[in-house]
């Protein structure tokens, strides 16, 4: 009898052990969605915020038109006020390119951001940021850096 009962209470215990692991697989995939879904409206909110900056005043899209063909065509001040609105974007595509790293962010939506850098990139005045300092912004053991460094800056074609 008290084997019986033994036997019974093992197969309640593996049953429980049973429920108790898909309810956590089941967690653990609600919160990789969660995790994907934070991912991506980062990297959309992102863009948002750099080009709603451009897009304040009349003088931050004047100086961010200006430095996208010729960044050494604005005063000091305006080069500082250009780098940091670009920063942004390459920082925020950083975020993007970790997220992805770590499947956090789908493959097209990465493709979207990555589509973007090698747009900018093609801009003079980004190129110049880039040699001058974007390198040095992500840094260069920066995943994104290396990728840029391999597979855009060599060979992109700059638009004036």
């Amino acid at each position: 009898m008290l084997e019986a009962l033994g036997n019974i209470g093992d197969f309640v215990g593996g049953l429980a052990v049973i429920a108790t692991l898909v309810y956590l697989a089941l967690q653990v995939r609600q919160n990789s969605q969660l995790l994907r879904n934070a991912a991506h409206q980062s990297a959309s909110a992102a863009s948002h915020v750099t080009h709603g900056l451009a897009a304040q005043s009349p003088e931050n899209a004047a100086v961010f038109h200006r430095g996208l063909i010729d960044l050494d065509t604005l005063s000091p001040e305006e080069q500082t006020h250009f780098y940091l609105l670009i920063m942004n974007v390459f920082m925020q595509v950083d975020y993007a390119y970790q997220s992805h790293k770590a499947g956090a962010l789908s493959a097209a939506e990465w493709e979207t951001q990555w589509i973007g850098v090698k747009w900018y990139l093609t801009r003079s005045g980004v190129r110049t940021w880039w040699q001058r300092r974007g390198r040095d912004v992500l840094g260069r053991s920066s995943g994104l850096a290396q990728l840029i460094e391999a597979e855009v800056a060599p060979d992109v074609e700059v638009a004036g």
